[in-house]
């Protein structure tokens, strides 16, 4: 059942879905300055993923490493990893509207994870602001959202950083597994991170969506199984752009590195961005990988993989 858009808190606020306003989860709401708190509603407005997406950005360019791509070469085609990419632009396009205002406002109410209405402490018909003109109201969480939250993105570079950390890291995991058992691989690095985030903030109204958290499992799976396959990374040292070639040990162990430091300030996550969920999606690939892998597979992948030159060593 959808409950009231707008509960009593939220006096400054005035719909323009009249009477049908109290039908209706997402609706329009008339631009206002200041809340009763006195903060203008584009402050609130920081809870849209948009912003999410913003400040995730700046944190990979003050981390200032980038992978370009891996030098490990596969034998088997990566069929569930251009499925899962595929299901994420197809998502991005059909359910997201490509980002237009409206659409992408509907997909994080509807389909994003907030914990605080899935464990139920946030009251039914809180307002959660998307947006200078939309809101969302809480009802009774569902479960599916813990699926749903995995194929949903906040903007295009959101999007395309984490189909380019799948497609780069995730057709040599699925090599060392098989396509079946890769996508059941994803799905419970993807629960593990979900999991994680919820349990470090069970209250959190922040709608969460993104395949981070799964990626992450993919990347800590890479970790164990690839430590020395190397990685071509682009450097940024100021205004001074390189590039370099890694181990993946070094590479993936940085970008842990920068998801706890990230983490350590507070156990919501700085900027907005879900580090919790990276951290437990990458230790969840780190161990589910183990009994999920496929020996013979393993070892024809890894009979394929360049010897480092004593050089590089």
């Amino acid at each position: 059942m959808l409950h009231t858009i707008l509960p009593e808190p939220m006096t400054g606020m005035k719909t323009r879905c009249g009477e049908n306003a109290s039908h209706l989860r997402l609706a329009w709401v008339a631009p206002y300055r200041q809340t009763q708190f006195g903060d203008p509603l584009y402050f609130t407005g920081r809870l849209s993923y948009d912003v999410y997406v913003f400040v995730s950005a700046k944190n990979r360019q003050r981390g200032a490493m980038f992978p370009i791509r891996d030098v490990n070469p596969t034998i088997r085609k990566p069929v569930a990893t251009v499925t899962l990419i595929a299901l994420n632009v197809a998502a991005w396009v059909l359910a997201q509207g490509a980002g237009s205002a409206i659409p992408l406002a509907k997909s994080l109410c509807l389909y994003g994870l907030i914990p605080g209405e899935l464990l139920g402490p946030a009251p039914i018909g809180t307002v959660i602001p998307l947006n200078e003109n939309l809101v969302c109201a809480l009802e009774e969480g569902s479960v599916v959202t813990l699926l749903t939250h995995m194929f949903l993105h906040g903007g295009w570079f959101h999007l395309i950083t984490n189909m380019w950390f799948l497609w780069i890291f995730g057709d040599n995991v699925e090599d060392a597994m098989g396509p079946a058992r890769f996508i059941a691989f994803y799905l419970l690095s993807g629960l593990a991170a979900a999991t994680t985030q919820i349990i470090t903030d069970p209250g959190a109204l922040i709608p969460m969506v993104g395949a981070s958290g799964a990626i992450g499992g993919v990347l800590g799976a890479y970790a164990r199984l690839y430590p020395h396959a190397r990685i071509v990374t682009v450097i940024f040292l100021g205004f001074y752009v390189t590039t370099i070639t890694l181990p993946a040990i070094a590479m993936l162990g940085y970008w842990f590195f920068i998801q706890l430091a990230g983490a350590m300030p507070g156990l919501q996550g700085a900027g907005g961005v879900a580090f919790w969920a990276h951290i437990g999606g990458f230790l969840a690939g780190l161990v589910l990988i183990g009994p999920m892998h496929r020996r013979d597979y393993y070892a024809e992948h890894l009979s394929q993989i360049p010897k480092p030159m004593p050089q590089d060593q």
